[in-house]
């Protein structure tokens, strides 16, 4: 009888370990945090930024203007998701395309990586013409 006592104390005791266990595997894998940033802050602290090319429909119709595309930066700096959320409709392709090839510092912060939201202008318009 003493026997079979300490042979469930035992298996309660491994039980309750392997809980605790998956416990912190589950607070490890948690999405870390995830902090917004104002346009112009978000726009200042890329450390690459791409051109977006001129549709050439567009460009053929005249549109010009800005593009606002909201991006989620992950914790190594890449755009993982980008969105157009307002400009002439012709050229948001071009602008988001763009936006998930901008690159920032790895984000931190209090010394963890963090994952960053916000929006950036992209803008779109002729080059001037030179005349001689």
């Amino acid at each position: 009888m003493r026997v079979v006592v300490v042979v469930i104390s035992l298996l309660l005791c491994f039980v309750s370990t392997l809980q605790g266990q998956v416990a912190n595997q589950r607070k490890d894998k948690k999405q870390p945090s995830t902090i917004h940033k104002s346009s112009g802050e978000l726009y200042d602290s890329a450390v690459k930024r791409v051109e977006p090319s001129y549709p050439p429909d567009a460009r053929a119709a005249g549109v010009t203007g800005s593009v606002i595309v909201r991006v989620v930066v992950d914790e190594q700096g890449n755009v993982v998701s980008a969105r157009a959320v307002s400009g002439p409709e012709p050229l948001k392709e071009s602008a988001v395309l763009a936006a998930i090839a901008w690159k920032w510092e790895s984000p931190l912060s209090k010394g963890k990586p963090v994952r960053i939201t916000g929006t950036i202008k992209i803008n779109f318009q002729f080059e001037a013409k030179k005349f001689n």
